[in-house]
């Protein structure tokens, strides 16, 4: 667990979603849920089963790795919106991208709600945490990749040899 900030979400773009519409596409948009409280929508993107939302990216302050991250994905209608699938936010995921600042990844989408069919495609999905991109965390960052990168030494002989 790390201590509140700031967490920075976009929801960059979407592939291989189901069609839910009979033009054979969807309106498709995403829910983003923070814990039990806090929402964002990204805005319809119109007859795209490969959206990418220009959207975000939205600002959860005070934010803490022991609430769950959502996004659930919908086809918009004039009547009742269909769903296109949803997934959680893994913990370990969210705790990589606070230790490197931000980190972005495809996530699929998986039927959360029983009796409903069609899901399919993923999402990619950007966390960044700005405060952990401070100058003295970048020259840290850089001082640890330096290391990672040093050359291997030649074993120090044991003093038995």
């Amino acid at each position: 667990m790390f201590p509140a900030t700031l967490l920075k979400l976009t929801v960059v773009k979407a592939r291989n979603l189901a069609p839910k519409d009979s033009s054979g596409k969807s309106d498709p948009f995403c829910v983003v849920r923070v814990g039990k409280t806090r929402k964002r929508k990204t805005s319809v993107i119109r007859q795209n089963l490969n959206p990418e939302w220009p959207d975000g990216p939205f600002s959860f302050p005070s934010f803490s790795n022991d609430v769950d991250v959502k996004i659930v994905c919908y086809d918009w209608d004039n009547v009742k919106n269909d769903y296109l699938g949803a997934f959680v936010i893994p913990k370990d995921f969210i705790t990589k991208a606070f230790t490197e600042g931000s980190s972005e990844k495809w996530f699929p989408l998986k039927c959360l709600k029983t009796l409903k069919t069609g899901v399919s495609g993923e999402i990619l999905v950007k966390l960044e945490f700005p405060e952990k991109k401070s100058p003295v965390h970048k020259k840290l960052k850089k001082q640890v990749d330096e290391i990672k990168n040093l050359p291997p030494q030649s074993p120090v002989p044991h003093p038995t040899d």
